[in-house]
């Protein structure tokens, strides 16, 4: 969770792909896809790569190459396909022990 007096953040982790975020979504409505932060693994280049892919194929916009940034979209470019970001994320819980991590608290399986 974000510690921020004037703007907060959840920001889940998946172990399986790394260490740092996938995403963050602040108290706004703006919503960070923090892809740059998941190149320094396999796993997370892979779920770069595969996200990307699922998400432009659902009608979002993303820079050519999306592992080198971190990609943030206002409340209107995203909020109308929440289902569609919602169904590319819950591909993740395909990935072998994927446990999440939600600030302090880790459950085991992935989010749907």
């Amino acid at each position: 969770m974000g510690t921020g007096i004037r703007k907060g953040s959840f920001s889940p982790k998946f172990d399986a792909i790394g260490p740092k975020s996938i995403y963050s979504v602040y108290s706004d409505g703006r919503l960070d896809l923090n892809f740059r932060w998941l190149r320094h693994t396999e796993s997370g280049r892979r779920a770069v790569t595969g996200l990307a892919k699922r998400l432009r194929e659902t009608g979002f916009i993303l820079p050519d190459d999306p592992g080198e940034k971190f990609v943030g979209m206002r409340p209107e470019a995203w909020v109308p396909r929440l289902a569609a970001l919602k169904g590319a994320l819950g591909e993740l819980q395909d990935w072998p022990g994927c446990p999440v991590s939600i600030g302090s608290a880790t459950k085991s399986g992935c989010p749907k």
